[in-house]
């Protein structure tokens, strides 16, 4: 050991426990004899010597065990010669999307897929070839080893028995929601500090209130096609939030739900929507453009207070616009 940089595992070592050398940063070489049988989840996480074996190969191998395929991309087959794929050994592999086992051989520890959220293909070592759907696959009959997939990809997404989103785990920056989830729970990603880009599934109908209250890198929300109802400061204080793509099915927006959003420059609100209430798009500093719908019949208070960039907008007739709905806006010509 020098300087613990360096580490040299003894001959006739069998055994690393796991997270043994986790998060020790300086450690950049590691020597590992041929009589080391087992290495524990997470062994050498966190460690200079991973980020160089990645940078190697996608796929970090010593002494036939998996230890690391976090950094692999697309459709990934485990060699043959793998006889253990360590727990964790894929954790958060944003990237992968369909895994091929050749060896009945192989042993894969818990959570060796956690947080795959994009993997939607497994082809077991006997040919079989499972399609991940969704949540939904929570309850299917499923051979073990996808079984187990399904669970450890899924884990971050801790859902109700009616398929809403009550809490999401992981620390991913650009989510993609699970297929099969009907609605995001109160304060579900509230504060969240990591969270830059979401893409909700076909199947989520309701955003709830302060959902995503102060996200404050959050950047872009894709995929909102059949989201019908966005409540309460759902967005409020989001402010570096730039683009969301509403729905043509939406119906109802709740107050306050993007107040704050500064950097928030355009909305097409949908023909259907009948109120923008109360301080909905107070002080977005940023707003140019926005395009009401035809179905309008109230907008609310401060609704578009001191949306001081706001000079394209025009009012549909027989709207109830109420007291200081668009105080601190100057319209061009004004």
């Amino acid at each position: 050991e020098k300087g613990g940089k360096i580490i040299k595992i003894p001959l006739g070592i069998k055994r690393i426990r796991a997270e043994v050398f986790r998060d020790i940063l300086m450690l950049k070489q590691v020597s590992i004899p041929k009589t080391v049988e087992y290495i524990g989840a997470r062994a050498f996480h966190g460690t200079a010597w991973i980020e160089n074996q990645r940078k190697l190969s996608p796929m970090v191998v010593v002494n036939h065990m998996l230890l690391d395929g976090s950094s692999c991309i697309g459709d990934i087959t485990i060699p043959k010669d793998i006889r253990l794929v360590c727990g964790w050994a894929f954790a958060n592999g944003l990237g992968i999307e369909k895994i091929r086992f050749l060896s009945d051989q192989v042993r894969v520890e818990a959570y060796a897929f956690r947080n795959c959220i994009h993997l939607r293909e497994m082809t077991l070592p006997d040919g079989t070839s499972v399609t991940f759907t969704g949540i939904a696959d929570r309850e299917r009959d499923l051979p073990a080893l996808a079984k187990q997939a399904v669970f450890d990809c899924l884990n971050c997404f801790k859902t109700s028995p009616d398929g809403v989103l009550v809490e999401c785990t992981g620390n991913i920056s650009c989510l993609t929601i699970a297929y099969g989830i009907t609605a995001i729970g109160e304060g579900a990603f509230e504060e969240g500090n990591l969270l830059t880009k979401v893409t909700l599934p076909k199947t989520l109908g309701r955003i709830g209130r302060r959902a995503f209250a102060g996200c404050k890198w959050l950047e872009e929300v894709r995929g909102a096609t059949c989201v019908k109802s966005i409540e309460a400061q759902a967005f409020a204080g989001c402010g570096a939030l730039r683009k969301v793509e509403l729905s043509d099915a939406l119906q109802e927006i709740g107050e306050r739900v993007f107040e704050h959003c500064t950097a928030l420059e355009e909305i097409l609100l949908p023909e259907g929507l009948e109120e923008i209430p109360e301080k909905a798009f107070y002080r977005c500093h940023s707003l140019r453009t926005i395009r009401l719908p035809s179905t309008l019949k109230k907008i609310g208070k401060e609704a578009f207070a001191f949306c001081k960039g706001l000079t394209a907008y025009e009012i549909p007739d027989g709207v109830v616009v109420e007291e200081r709905a668009f105080v601190g806006v100057h319209r061009d010509g004004e």
